[in-house]
């Protein structure tokens, strides 16, 4: 448009910006350092041929638990997320393999029940990393 030989300029109108609610959270600060993050390690996989074995549980190399109970100390680890190389995964239950025969190192022993559900098998490799307790939920 123009008035008296000038230019008007028209500016866009600015609607003003939606404004979102924000719950804030508490903070809270614990006087424990962070723990790290869970390590992650590579077995192959064995049948546990055990006996009565609990379905829900995995036995691994004793070095590899010690390990983690040193890294998380005041923790006691006793469950694990296992992880195939196809996605799959599952939480159980660990303990130290026991048998004096077998070289448990770089092995994971589970149940035949439990591999079905992992869709794996023997010889296979899983991806295993301790699950660390939560103290807060024992409060």
């Amino acid at each position: 448009m123009k008035l008296n030989g000038k230019k008007e300029l028209i500016s866009p109108v600015q609607e003003p910006l939606p404004v979102e609610s924000v719950i804030e959270e508490p903070v809270t600060f614990s006087s424990d350092p962070p723990l790290p993050e869970p390590t992650v390690t590579q077995f192959m996989v064995e049948k546990n041929k055990a006996f009565l074995a609990p379905s829900d549980l995995v036995r691994v190399d004793p070095k590899v638990i010690a390990k983690w109970n040193n890294l998380y100390v005041g923790k006691q680890i006793v469950d694990v997320h296992i992880e195939t190389l196809e996605g799959k995964t599952a939480i159980c239950k660990v303990k130290r393999i026991k048998d004096s025969n077998i070289n448990p190192q770089g092995i994971i022993q589970i149940p035949v029940k439990l591999l079905q559900t992992l869709q794996t098998s023997k010889g296979k490799l899983v991806i295993v990393k301790p699950v660390i307790p939560n103290d807060e939920a024992k409060k």
